[in-house]
């Protein structure tokens, strides 16, 4: 039991809530954020929602008694698990790799992270597999989450990877929006390793998808490119 704990507490950016965030940067390392006492913290991890993590974690730093101090060292010596929004470098080609799993809300998240990173990348691709096990509500969902990347500003090229993405490309309306919509019905190897080539150096790719869809195969084709780019055994 924890003393004096309330039985919810608030935390968001929202005007009634307990632990509020009044602002949220982000860069290409991470996010900053700071609470309406004051403070600020960093934290290691892309993806604004983090920061709303960030500021939940801090909460139960502070109900435990932890100074601020050692709450902010934590945040900032924070590391994604594998596959969760973890840059990867692979040659000269960035990689956002958010292919643990997937489900609308978090793929939301990925395309929201992905139009608010880039810097001085050229080009921003966003690299989206099926989401697995929604039942009836697939379709809807799958169509939802196109949308939204259609939509954001920034984002270049979508691919659209998996049968339900690709059945959600093909109803989407004409003309589609800021980005080129691209589908490729099945996550085979081969149609893997054609991403990998149809890939350009500089680019800022985020790979998002089930964990069933293994979409990580598209970093170890990546990496195997630049491998045989340098002269280097494949492996």
């Amino acid at each position: 039991h924890l003393r004096g704990l309330s039985a919810v507490v608030r935390v968001g950016e929202e005007p009634d809530a307990d632990v509020r965030l009044t602002s949220i940067e982000q860069d290409e390392t991470g996010v900053a954020f700071s609470l309406v006492d004051r403070t600020t913290y960093r934290v290691p991890l892309l993806g604004r929602h983090n920061a709303r993590n960030a500021a939940m974690a801090l909460t139960v730093g502070r109900r435990m008694g932890m100074p601020t101090e050692a709450i902010a060292e934590g945040l900032a010596g924070a590391t994604p698990p594998e596959g969760r929004l973890g840059r990867v470098r692979c040659g000269e080609i960035d990689v956002i790799h958010d292919a643990y799993n997937a489900n609308p809300e978090s793929m939301l998240a990925a395309i929201a992270t992905l139009a608010g990173s880039g810097g001085d990348a050229p080009r921003r691709v966003l690299v989206l597999g099926d989401m697995l096990e929604l039942g009836h509500a697939s379709g809807e969902a799958h169509e939802e989450v196109l949308r939204a990347a259609c939509g954001a500003s920034g984002i270049e090229l979508v691919l659209a990877v998996g049968p339900c993405m690709a059945r959600a490309a093909g109803r989407l309306p004409h003309p589609a929006s800021h980005a080129k919509v691209e589908s490729i019905a099945d996550a085979t190897d081969a149609a893997i390793e054609a991403i990998a080539e149809h890939l350009r150096p500089g680019d800022l790719v985020l790979v998002k998808a089930s964990r069933g869809m293994r979409l990580e195969r598209l970093i170890d084709a990546l990496r195997a490119n630049s491998r045989r780019a340098e002269g280097a055994p494949a492996a």
